[in-house]
C-alpha cells in the first residue's frame, strides 16, 4: 500500500496528541521512559512492538486491490489502523489511570513514515541520542557472546553487519540517518534531546521534553520515578535495579585503544555531527 502523506489534518480537539519515544538501542530510552511513565497524566508502557506487525500487514502482496475490492480505500485502512493503535495503548494508558500515552520502542525508527501517515501529521516524537562511540560500546558488550538474537531488528543487523565494533557502527547509522531524515519532513514536531545530557541536566532536560509534547514537569519527578511502580516488558532489564539518574556512565569510549577510535569513529562521524557528536572536547 501507498502511504505517502496526504494533507496534514489539524489535531482532533480535545485529544491529546499521539508522543512516540525513538531511539537506539542502549541509547537511554528506557531511562527517559521511566521518568516519563512517572508523570500522573502519562502513560510510557514497555516496548509495544505490536506496530511493527501492522506494517507488515500493510505490505502483504496484494493487501491495497483485495480491500479495494471489500470497498475499502487507503484513509479506510489508516483509520481502522490507528483506532487498533489508540485502543491499546489508550486502553493501557488508562488502565494506569493515566489520561495519556507516550509509546517508546526502539525499533520504530523504521516506521516513522508509516507511523505518521497513520496519524496523519498529528504525532509528535521524541528522540534518543547518545554519543555513537558509547553506544556501539554498550551494544558490543552487551551482544558480543551472544549466539541468538530474539530482537528483529538486532537480528537484522547482525546478519547483514556481524556483531564486531563496526558492525554496531553501522546498526547506529542506520537508526539516527534514518530519525534525522524524517526529522527534516516534519521538525516542529520532532525534539531531539541526547543521553548526556538527561544524565547530567535531568530536571532541564526532562522539562525541555514534556513542554515539547505540551506537559508540564511536577515537582520532584526525577526523584520519585525510581520508587514509582512501573510496569514489565520488553526493556533494559538492567533498569529494574536502578535507583536514580546516573551521571557516570558516559565517555567510555574514551577507554578505547587509539587505533579502534581511528576504525570506528568515520563510520559514524557524518551522522554524530548531526547530533552534535565529536571526538574532541566535550562532544
Amino acid at each position: 500500500m501507498n502511504f505517502t502523506r496526504r494533507t496534514r489534518r489539524k489535531p482532533r480537539v480535545g485529544s491529546p496528541r499521539p508522543v512516540f519515544m525513538v531511539g537506539c538501542h542502549r541509547s537511554g530510552t528506557t531511562l527517559a521512559r521511566y521518568l516519563i511513565d512517572a508523570h500522573p497524566n502519562l502513560a510510557c508502557p514497555p516496548e509495544s512492538k505490536f506496530i511493527a506487525g501492522l506494517k507488515v500487514f500493510h505490505d502483504y502482496p496484494q493487501s491495497r486491490a483485495a480491500l479495494l475490492s471489500l470497498g475499502f480505500d487507503e484513509e479506510d485502512v489508516r483509520r481502522e489502523v490507528r483506532r487498533m493503535i489508540e485502543k491499546f495503548l489508550g486502553g493501557y494508558a488508562r488502565r494506569q489511570g493515566k489520561s495519556r500515552w507516550v509509546d517508546k520502542t526502539p525499533n520504530y525508527f523504521r516506521l516513522l513514515p508509516f507511523i505518521d501517515a497513520v496519524f496523519g501529521g498529528e504525532a509528535l516524537y521524541l528522540f534518543v541520542a547518545r554519543h555513537p562511540l558509547d553506544c556501539i560500546d554498550s551494544l558490543y558488550s552487551m551482544h558480543a557472546s551472544r549466539r541468538q538474537f530474539h530482537d528483529p531488528e538486532i537480528r537484522r543487523s547482525v546478519r547483514r553487519h556481524g556483531k564486531g565494533f563496526d558492525g554496531w557502527a553501522h546498526y547506529w547509522n542506520d537508526v539516527y540517518g534514518r530519525i534525522h531524515d524524517f526529522s527534516l519532513t516534519c521538525p516542529k514536531r520532532c525534539h531531539v534531546f541526547r543521553y548526556e545530557d538527561l544524565v547530567r541536566l535531568p530536571t532541564a532536560t526532562l522539562r525541555r521534553a514534556l513542554g515539547f509534547i505540551g506537559e508540564s514537569l511536577p515537582s520532584g519527578l526525577v526523584r520519585t520515578a525510581f520508587t514509582t511502580a512501573h510496569t514489565a516488558g520488553y526493556e533494559d532489564p538492567g533498569i529494574r535495579d536502578t535507583k536514580g539518574v546516573i551521571a557516570g556512565r558516559t565517555g567510555k569510549w574514551r577507554d578505547w585503544p587509539p587505533d579502534r577510535i581511528a576504525m570506528v569513529w568515520p563510520l559514524v562521524e557524518q551522522t554524530a555531527a548531526w547530533y552534535g557528536y565529536t571526538v574532541n572536547g566535550n562532544g
